[in-house]
């Protein structure tokens, strides 16, 4: 008899109560992660035992504004031997807008071992004819709850009022491209986020991204001659908030807080983080990621 299924039609079948619905990206299903080792558990036993998983190649990466954290995910059964994979898979560490989420390296590694799962029929009713992983357009549900719709009372009509012919038109704000846009030269020429919102707020009475899209231009106008004065000061300003989150996050990787100190004091003269100069960000942030592969190399 063929069993290759036999896995397959075990695990298939989802159970709505480990599932919450989202209205993003034009409605999608989330299915727990955890749901699935619970299942995987019941199949082959403990993790480490019946079945694991191994994460290989961590490493972070800068790409524009966004610091990334990337690592391929390995699933085995039965013994290591028995593996597949590896699934490339990343988070955000820092986002474009500065914001630091601190789970992001476990996110990473719970998308990749959702989406081995997959490979084996995990939820293969929910995913089937979807995309995006556990994310997907929420037309097909497994075991749905059947709720009866509210009797809703019969409402009066009412008049909708005509425009006025002078009624305002609404002003058009940035568009996400242009906020990219704006955010990417801000950071490039290094000009503080503070005084990018003190002169929006004084020339358009808007902080930002509120702004009509009609003033992109001479924002970056301004920027770029922001940037020109920074470079006259030949980079003796201290790096800004973004810089600083950066630094924290490599430095981290291989360092105590401790140990990241005495390194400035005795390397690079500095009694303070928050007192590293642009001009020397990029080759100090070079020496913790130099620190870093070395770290790797010998385990």
């Amino acid at each position: 008899m063929n069993d290759n299924m036999s896995i397959w039609n075990q695990v298939c079948t989802t159970d709505m109560q480990y599932t919450k619905e989202s209205e993003l990206r034009g409605g999608f299903t989330a299915i727990d992660c955890q749901y699935h080792i619970m299942r995987a558990t019941q199949l082959w036993g403990a993790v480490g035992q019946g079945w694991g998983y191994e994460v290989t190649n961590e490493r972070i990466v800068e790409k524009g504004n966004f610091l990334l954290f990337i690592c391929d995910v390995s699933l085995w059964v039965g013994s290591k031997e028995n593996s597949f994979g590896p699934i490339p898979t990343l988070n955000a560490i820092i986002d474009d807008k500065g914001r630091l989420d601190d789970d992001a390296c476990k996110k990473a590694v719970t998308d990749g071992l959702s989406k081995l799962f997959s490979h084996l029929g995990f939820s293969a009713d929910v995913y089937l004819g979807m995309l995006d992983g556990n994310k997907y357009a929420s037309g097909h549900k497994t075991q749905p709850k059947r709720t009866k719709p509210p009797v809703r009372e019969p409402q009066p009509r009412q008049e909708q009022p005509v425009p006025s012919a002078s009624a305002p038109t609404k002003v058009q704000n940035l568009t996400e491209e242009q906020v990219e846009s704006i955010l990417n030269l801000q950071q490039s020429l290094g000009v503080d986020n503070k005084a990018l919102s003190t002169h929006l707020k004084a020339k358009y009475g808007a902080s930002f991204p509120n702004v009509p899209a009609s003033r992109y231009q001479s924002i970056c106008v301004w920027l770029k001659e922001q940037g020109k004065n920074t470079a006259v000061a030949g980079g003796n300003e201290c790096i800004n908030e973004l810089q600083l989150k950066r630094f924290w996050v490599i430095a981290r990787q291989t360092h105590t807080d401790e140990q990241i100190s005495r390194i400035l004091a005795l390397d690079f003269g500095l009694d303070s983080s928050r007192n590293m100069l642009r001009k020397d960000y990029d080759r100090i942030c070079k020496h913790f990621q130099d620190q870093q592969v070395r770290h790797e190399l010998a385990i």
